[in-house]
């Protein structure tokens, strides 16, 4: 996969686009973002820094690791969103 399969790719599988960043740069709020500023790097901006920094030499392995970390989180949020009707329903109980 490469940066420009992405948008597509987190479409596809359900991911809000107000949680990601791809090549924008910069600290934009609690986002993941996938940038390359000589290396292709993937972290996680809060509060005006860079956290769980990752590197890349290869824009595939960067696109790879940035859309499974994306993944985990579409997949965590349709679980919970499930779990919070069935306890609206009165199922989770």
């Amino acid at each position: 996969m490469f940066v420009y399969n992405l948008k597509n790719k987190l479409d596809e599988i359900g991911v809000p686009p107000d949680l990601y960043s791809i090549l924008t740069g910069g600290l934009l709020n609690e986002r993941l973002c996938i940038v390359r500023e000589g290396l292709w790097q993937v972290y996680y901006s809060e509060h005006g820094k860079k956290a769980g920094q990752k590197f890349f030499e290869a824009e595939e392995e960067a696109c790879e690791y940035f859309c499974d970390k994306m993944k985990r989180y579409a997949d965590a949020n349709r679980n919970h969103k499930w779990n919070l009707s069935r306890q609206q329903w009165g199922k989770g109980r």
